[in-house]
């Protein structure tokens, strides 16, 4: 997955030491963080880590770029990888984003797999991938935001296919770059997604930054200079 991040060589988690406080009884220079290194001997295979994030029971997943997931309780790290005998298993080694849902589900944005839902409660990952077949599928295979807006609901940025809300029942609503006649993104690669207010989400593409009207798709482009010209496109204004 193209990131602009170097490697990791090692995982490093920090934790935070209770101070009494007295401060006099703090020596001078004390440093109130601890770091230990954990490798491969540990259980951390990958030295390419893209996301984390911790779940509800505490336990802490990281995404990788080529070794699927790993999970660390604390104690041991249970790694989830693709396997092609199964269809419940994480569908691409490529798993570098991850988001935890509030219902306690983690998504799983993989580059070239599509995007799975893994369920902690059985063990199942459900995935979702590009059918060309199907207009309502996920628009591409490679994810690489994630986004769960006030009302709960999933959206999803993609390489170079634009911007999906997850409908359920594997159905996804696609908004993608704008053309002539129809609203829509200033560019279908969207690096991140954040929200706004209860009507719209804010959508960093590789061609300017947009505030997309959830409801309707009609969006706003931000530019940084009048020399960046926006794209020809119906029903949208543009902001320098």
């Amino acid at each position: 997955m193209a990131k602009p991040f170097g490697l990791v060589p090692v995982i490093c988690i920090f934790f935070i030491l209770l101070l009494n406080t007295t401060h006099a009884k703090v020596p001078p220079l004390a440093n109130e963080y601890s770091v230990q290194a954990y490798g491969a001997e540990d259980g951390f295979v990958s030295s390419e880590i893209y996301s984390i994030v911790q779940d509800h029971p505490g336990r802490i997943w990281f995404g990788t770029a080529e070794n699927g997931v790993m999970r660390y309780d604390g104690t041991a790290v249970k790694r989830f990888e693709f396997d092609s005998m199964n269809p419940d298993a994480l569908p691409h080694n490529d798993a570098g984003n991850l988001m935890l849902a509030r219902s306690g589900k983690i998504w799983i944005g993989t580059w070239g797999g599509g995007v799975s839902q893994y369920d902690p409660k059985t063990g199942v990952f459900k995935n979702y991938t590009h059918d060309p077949m199907r207009g309502d599928s996920l628009s591409a295979n490679r994810v690489q935001s994630l986004y769960q807006d006030q009302d709960g609901r999933i959206w999803l940025g993609t390489y170079d296919q634009g911007l999906n809300l997850f409908l359920g029942n594997n159905r996804f609503k696609r908004l993608l770059q704008a053309t002539e006649t129809t609203p829509g993104l200033s560019h279908n690669r969207i690096w991140d997604i954040e929200g706004h207010d209860s009507q719209s989400l804010w959508v960093a593409t590789s061609y300017g930054l947009n505030l997309v009207n959830k409801e309707t798709g009609h969006a706003s482009y931000f530019f940084p200079s009048l020399t960046i010209k926006p794209p020809p496109v119906a029903m949208k204004s543009v902001i320098y």
